[in-house]
């Protein structure tokens, strides 16, 4: 049996298990409350992380965790939580005897472009285009930011439709846990799965 563990580390992300070429779980990030965090924000919990990846590891267990970087418009605290949370289950993985495995964003969805980039989507971006190489010649300065919020705008819906085409795409994938992909915010989880399936593609033993 080989097992193959897809993450996304972000705090409403998602580790999904396939096991034999089967998804055999779909799990929430584990987080708690930050301590002495006047603005109530969360952070990884590590001994909850700790306790599922030590549930499934095995000779030939393969970890896949999506890299976190800075996103614009993204605050220092958010920034900061982000990159911590990936260093942790990093160590984890490394820790407990995973074959660790690090792939980008734009390289997993690749695999699922047709099904996550939508007329829609792709109608978003050209007009994102379009008015970003417009605003490097703007000379009213009024103008010009009122451009980069609505290019800020543009990339906003393009990622908020990616997002909801992930949780569906999800469903499709992993119907026996379709009841964890309804809310938006599950989009973290349905990433995992796509992560997931995307890795065993890659790694799986055939």
């Amino acid at each position: 049996m080989q097992t193959i563990i897809g993450i996304d580390p972000g705090m409403r992300g998602g580790i999904t298990i396939i096991q034999d070429g089967k998804i055999y779980d779909v799990l929430p990030m584990p987080i708690k409350p930050r301590p002495n965090s006047k603005t109530k924000k969360n952070m990884l919990d590590s001994d909850k992380m700790l306790e599922i990846l030590k549930g499934y590891v095995e000779d030939n267990a393969i970890c896949v965790v999506e890299k976190q970087g800075v996103r614009m418009g993204e605050g220092s605290v958010s920034s900061f939580t982000t990159g911590e949370a990936f260093g942790i289950i990093k160590g984890i993985a490394l820790g407990v005897g995973y074959d660790l495995k690090i792939v980008m964003a734009t390289t997993w969805k690749k695999m699922f472009k047709e099904d996550l980039e939508s007329d829609d989507v792709l109608s978003l971006r050209e007009e994102k285009k379009v008015l970003t190489v417009i605003n490097k010649s703007e000379k009213d300065s009024a103008k010009k930011q009122a451009n980069k919020k609505e290019i800020e705008k543009l990339g906003r819906n393009v990622k908020t439709l990616m997002k909801k085409a992930a949780r569906c795409l999800a469903s499709e994938k992993a119907p026996q846990f379709v009841d964890e992909f309804r809310k938006v915010q599950d989009d973290g989880k349905a990433e995992s799965v796509l992560i997931a399936l995307y890795s065993y593609d890659q790694y799986g033993e055939s």
